[in-house]
C-alpha cells in the first residue's frame, strides 16, 4: 500500500522557497513531477497549482479543459474560476478554448459584464476564421446578454451561433445547446411555438447522444414552454420526465425548480391537491438545500393556495416568509408579487 508522508504547512513553504531561490531549475522539475502524480490521482486542484509554479502553462490548460466539464455540470463554478485564475492574464488570452470556459463560468456566475468582455476579447484573438469556435462564443453571448435582459441583441447572437454551427459543420454538442439557448430567449421574448421547435431539436441531439443533465434541462425547458401555450397534458409530460432524471441524477436544485414548476401546472389544471404536496416538496428540499430562490417562490404559491381555501393567517404568514427571503435575494418582482398577495389575503381576513 503507498504511503504519504506529510509536513507543517509552514515548514513546507520554507523548504519550497528555500529551493526556489536555491536552484529555480529543479524547483520547476520538482513541481511538475508532483503536479502528474496529483493529476495521476484526480486531484485537478492540486495539479494545477504545482504546474502553475512550474510555470508550465500548457499542463495547467489540459488539466483545466479535462476536468472542466464534469465541474461544471456539478455547479463548481468557483473551482473552475480559481483553477483560471492561476493563469496570468497575458498567457490566458492567448488560449482561447480557456477563454470560452471563463466566459461560461462568469456567465454562470451573473458576471455577464466580464462575460461579455472576455467574449469579444476571444473572439478579437481567434487568428482566422473557426466557425465552430465562433458558434459557442456567439452562444455564450447570447446566454449573457439575456441575462442583461437586452434580448433583442441575445436572439441575434443565438441566431448567429446556430448558423455558425451548421455552416461550419460543428460538433452535434455545439448546435445543440445553441439552439437551445436560441429557445430559452425566444421563450423569454414570447415567442412560444419557436422555442419549443428549438428545444425539441435540441433535445433530439441530447437524448441521442445519451447526456442526461442537458436532456433533463430541455425537457423542464419544452415543459415550461408548452404550459405557456397551454398545451397543459404535454407540459406534464416534459416536466415530470426533467423531475425523475434530476433526481436520478442527484441535482436537488434543478429538480426543485422542476417541482414548482410542475407543481404550477397542476394548479392551472385544478389538481390543488397534487400541486399543493409538490409545491411543499420543492420549498422542503430547497430549504435543505439552502436554494433561497426557489424557496421563496415555492413559499408564495402555496399562500395563494392557502388564500384561496380561505386560510389567510397562514397565507399571511407564508407571504410574509416570501417577502423576507425576496428583500434578502434583491427579487423585486417577487417582492412585488408577496406584496400583492399579502394585501389581498389581509383584505380577505
Amino acid at each position: 500500500m503507498a504511503v504519504e508522508y506529510r509536513v507543517h504547512p509552514l515548514f513546507r513553504d520554507f523548504l519550497r522557497s528555500k529551493l526556489r531561490a536555491a536552484n529555480s531549475d529543479e524547483y520547476r522539475r520538482l513541481n511538475q513531477r508532483a503536479g502528474s502524480w496529483q493529476a495521476n490521482r484526480g486531484r485537478a486542484s492540486q495539479a494545477i497549482l504545482h504546474f502553475a509554479e512550474a510555470e508550465d502553462w500548457d499542463q495547467v490548460a489540459k488539466v483545466i479543459l479535462e476536468q472542466a466539464p464534469a465541474a461544471h455540470r456539478m455547479g463548481r463554478w468557483q473551482t473552475v474560476l480559481s483553477w483560471l485564475g492561476v493563469i496570468p492574464a497575458k498567457e490566458l488570452r492567448k488560449r482561447n478554448d480557456l477563454r470560452l470556459w471563463e466566459a461560461r463560468i462568469l456567465v454562470r456566475l451573473g458576471e455577464t459584464d466580464r462575460a461579455l468582455q472576455a467574449i469579444s476579447e476571444a473572439l478579437d484573438g481567434l487568428g482566422e476564421p473557426n466557425l465552430p469556435a465562433i458558434a459557442e462564443l456567439e452562444t455564450i453571448r447570447g446566454m449573457a446578454l439575456r441575462m442583461k435582459g437586452d434580448v433583442a441583441w441575445a436572439l441575434a447572437s443565438c441566431q448567429r451561433a446556430v448558423d455558425l454551427a451548421v455552416k461550419g459543420n460543428a460538433t452535434m454538442d455545439i448546435l445543440a445547446d445553441a439552439r437551445k439557448q436560441l429557445g430559452q430567449v425566444q421563450f423569454a421574448q414570447g415567442s412560444f411555438s419557436d422555442a419549443a421547435a428549438e428545444f425539441r431539436a435540441a433535445l433530439d441531439i441530447y437524448e441521442h447522444r445519451g447526456n442526461s443533465e442537458e436532456t433533463a434541462a430541455v425537457s423542464g425547458c419544452l415543459g415550461s414552454v408548452l404550459g405557456s401555450v397551454g398545451d397543459l397534458s404535454e407540459s406534464v409530460t416534459y416536466l415530470d420526465r426533467a423531475r425523475q432524471l434530476w433526481r436520478k441524477i442527484g441535482n436537488t436544485k434543478e429538480l426543485c425548480w422542476v417541482l414548482n414548476n410542475l407543481a404550477m401546472i397542476y394548479y392551472l389544471m385544478g389538481q390543488v391537491d397534487l400541486a399543493e404536496e409538490l409545491f411543499l416538496d420543492a420549498h422542503t428540499k430547497a430549504r435543505e438545500s439552502g436554494h433561497q430562490r426557489i424557496e421563496a417562490y415555492a413559499l408564495a404559491s402555496l399562500a395563494d393556495i392557502d388564500r384561496e381555501a380561505g386560510d389567510q393567517q397562514r397565507a399571511t404568514q407564508r407571504y410574509e416568509e416570501a417577502l423576507h427571503l425576496a428583500g434578502e435575494l434583491g427579487e423585486m418582482t417577487l417582492s412585488t408579487y408577496a406584496l400583492t398577495g399579502l394585501s389581498a389575503a389581509f383584505s380577505q381576513a
